[in-house]
């Protein structure tokens, strides 16, 4: 499971940038834009993005200049600081804990979250999160 802290810093991420009442479905979010710059953690948020995307992996990214998400699937998010990027992967560790993973670039992170997006989907969703995802997915309108 994703941490509290975890889930606090995400939180305190989407109150302070302000999300469109129906986000776009394409893969690029409105919070990549030029100026944020080199060595912020949104800049390397957003290199993480472009790189995912080459890969055919949707995801959203939301943060600031200190701290930054990118978002691929419900209880998959990896977080950066600009300088490197660490996320939970969604198997426990050979202790059965949490097992938290980390890369220094984009381009180390992107194959391994493709891995770990792929077995993410595989695995059935609590029923309304469910319908939110195909919602989502679908790039339909939520009610």
């Amino acid at each position: 499971m994703v941490s509290v802290e975890h889930l606090q810093d995400i939180a305190e991420m989407s109150q302070a940038q302000a999300l469109p009442a129906n986000p776009p479905s394409a893969t690029l979010s409105t919070a990549c834009l030029p100026g944020d710059g080199a060595g912020s953690a949104m800049a390397m948020a957003c290199e993480l993005q472009t790189t995912l995307e080459h890969l055919n992996v949707p995801s959203h990214v939301l943060g600031g200049k200190n701290k930054a998400a990118v978002s691929l699937w419900p209880y998959l998010v990896a977080m950066t600081d600009g300088q490197r990027i660490w996320w939970q992967a969604p198997h426990p560790s050979a202790r059965g804990s949490a097992l938290w993973t980390m890369a220094w670039t984009p381009a180390t992170a992107a194959p391994r979250l493709l891995a770990h997006y792929r077995e993410c989907r595989k695995r059935p969703l609590p029923e309304p999160l469910a319908e939110l995802v195909l919602l989502t997915v679908a790039g339909g309108d939520c009610p």
